[in-house]
C-alpha cells in the first residue's frame, strides 16, 4: 500500500530506513552492508528492472518504439553513478570525468 507521506528509495526501502542507519564513513560493517543493499535495491528497482521490462519480448519494431526510453534510463543510470562518485556539482564535468575515467567505468559497468 502506497502512503504519500513516505518517500521510497526503492521498492524495498524508504528514506526513513536510510536515516535510521545513521550512516557514516566509519560505520561498522553491518551498517555498510545495509547501506550497500539500499543502494543496490534502488539501482535495481529504478533502472535495471525498468530497462528489462522495456526490453522484454520485444521484436525489432517494438525496440524502435522503446529504444529512446531505454537509452534515457541508461543515461540517468550513468549520471547516478557519477553523482555517487564525484558529488552533485557541475553535471557536465562530472559526466565527462565519469565516462573518461576508464578505471571507474570498468568497475561500475564490470567491463574487462
Amino acid at each position: 500500500m502506497f502512503l504519500p507521506s513516505m518517500t521510497f528509495l526503492s521498492d524495498k526501502y524508504t528514506y526513513e530506513d536510510y536515516l535510521k542507519l545513521d550512516f557514516k564513513l566509519n560505520s561498522p560493517d553491518d551498517i555498510w552492508k545495509k547501506a550497500i543493499d539500499i543502494f543496490k535495491s534502488r539501482v535495481d528497482s529504478r533502472f535495471f528492472l525498468a530497462i528489462d521490462k522495456l526490453m522484454e519480448n520485444k521484436n525489432a519494431y517494438e525496440m524502435l518504439k522503446y529504444g529512446f526510453a531505454i537509452m534515457t534510463l541508461q543515461c540517468s543510470l550513468i549520471d547516478t553513478f557519477a553523482k555517487f562518485r564525484y558529488g552533485s556539482n557541475n553535471q557536465t564535468v562530472r559526466f565527462k570525468n565519469f565516462l573518461y575515467n576508464r578505471k571507474v567505468t570498468q568497475t561500475v559497468l564490470k567491463l574487462s
